[in-house]
């Protein structure tokens, strides 16, 4: 189904965590919301999305996805962390 945008930003508020691909606008959402980041980082990723889930890391907001067997372990890492609003 689609969403429109404003859809998207109540979903990302009440999600527990989010999945996909580190670009600006999902970063940025992740950060205001305070919804922790799991970036995929499977594929070759542009060096701003690389900045975009560092930075989140560096919070302690986010991880990163670089082998696929590394998904249960990463998502289990970020529910720890209790989910904060800047």
């Amino acid at each position: 189904p689609r969403v429109d945008a404003n859809e998207m930003a109540e979903l990302m508020h009440v999600a527990d965590t989010i999945v996909g691909k580190p670009g600006g606008l999902t970063a940025h959402e992740a950060f205001k919301t305070g919804t922790p980041f799991l970036g995929d980082q499977l594929k070759h990723r542009f060096d701003w999305e690389l900045f975009n889930n560092e930075f989140l890391i560096s919070l302690k907001q986010g991880d990163k996805l670089q082998k696929q067997e590394d998904f249960i372990p990463a998502l289990k890492r970020l529910f720890q962390h209790k989910k904060s609003i800047h």
